[in-house]
């Protein structure tokens, strides 16, 4: 097998675990907003620790975006590696104070909107529209109901989109290299 051939096969197979990989940890990350007004108090988390937010659970809408689930503002964090905490688990101010445009933002549960998600931090970037930390968390098992895709199983039609054309690309240079060594095979008898 030539060089050519093994990067080729190894494109398209990449080309079709990407959207599995994709949809199996989009699954499972739930989106955390630390806003500015918090971020005096709460330490922004790094990459790769391991950590227990708690605040309001919501769902945020967009107006030409799909919606998703928050912990939305986060009002403590707690790494559960080192103990070391922020915030104020006791929070007594307004539920959506700080908050930028809550209006787009649904609350799950009115009277008992707050909910502790645990996880490990797989993302964190300061958002420049409205200054929010932006933490995602990759989900243990028991926290994973927090998500988008647990209400709505019609989210996994892309699915079969994404991995049709991918899928279908792969079996036609499957079928097209077999066929082009096959020719060059019977070109070698004469």
């Amino acid at each position: 097998m030539k060089t050519l051939d093994i990067i080729v096969i190894v494109s398209l197979l990449a080309s079709i675990l990407s959207p599995f990989l994709f949809f199996y940890f989009a699954d499972r990350i739930l989106i955390t907003e630390i806003v500015p007004l918090d971020q005096k108090t709460i330490q922004k988390p790094n990459f790769g620790d391991n950590v227990e937010v708690y605040g309001p659970w919501i769902n945020d809408r967009h107006s030409f975006l799909p919606d998703w689930n928050e912990i939305h503002p986060v009002r403590y964090i707690k790494n559960l590696k080192t103990g070391e905490e922020w915030g104020n688990k006791n929070y007594s101010g307004e539920l959506m104070q700080g908050v930028h445009n809550p209006s787009r933002l649904r609350i799950f549960d009115e009277n008992d909107p707050y909910r502790i998600a645990r996880g490990t931090v797989v993302d964190v970037f300061d958002n420049p529209e409205d200054g929010d930390w932006h933490i995602h968390l990759l989900l243990d098992d028991d926290y994973q109901y927090l998500t988008k895709s647990r209400d709505r199983p019609f989210m996994y039609i892309p699915v079969f989109v994404l991995f049709g054309v991918p899928i279908g690309a792969f079996l036609i240079s499957l079928f097209v290299w077999i066929y082009r060594k096959k020719l060059v095979r019977i070109k070698n008898l004469f």
